[in-house]
């Protein structure tokens, strides 16, 4: 199994990728446990990327303060 970056240290973008990556995946898999575990994990990455982005937007700039 490849090693992936730690969730944290990535952008939003970078987790996006990811999700593509594992739906693709996914795809290639028979209905079943597999697809499902799949699957599983690429809305786990989605929900994280969009818990980045809000963080990021949320969080004032040097300038704005």
């Amino acid at each position: 199994m490849k090693r992936r970056p730690k969730v944290e240290y990535q952008t939003a973008e970078q987790i996006e990728a990811e999700v593509k990556r594992l739906e693709q995946r996914a795809e290639s898999f028979a209905d079943g446990d597999a697809r499902q575990s799949a699957l599983r994990e690429a809305a786990k990455f989605r929900t994280y990327a969009a818990m980045k982005r809000w963080v990021g937007a949320a969080k004032p700039s040097a300038d704005e303060r």
